[in-house]
């Protein structure tokens, strides 16, 4: 689970990281208006970071080492959160 961990919150990262910086370098002055763009593209992060959890609950199930249960669940959406953040 820690490997499910480490390489689904690098994933996370990644896009955001790759959705702030598209954002930074398509409107670079400070205004109002691109605030409120970039305020949308983190917005679109995210809900992207966090749909790649699903993605890898699908994993976990699919690998079926373990039983599931809801606190592996739990401990896996963290792990990927903690490693994304």
């Amino acid at each position: 689970m820690l490997k499910l961990s480490i390489k689904w919150g690098a994933v996370s990262g990644g896009i955001m990281t790759v959705l702030m910086l598209l954002s930074f370098f398509l409107y670079p002055e400070p205004s109002a208006e691109t605030y409120a763009i970039a305020e949308m593209f983190g917005y679109a992060a995210i809900f992207a970071s966090l749909a790649v959890i699903y993605v890898a609950f699908h994993e976990q199930r699919v690998l079926g080492a373990q039983p599931e249960t809801m606190w592996r669940r739990i401990s896996l959406g963290t792990g990927i959160s903690i490693v994304a953040g």
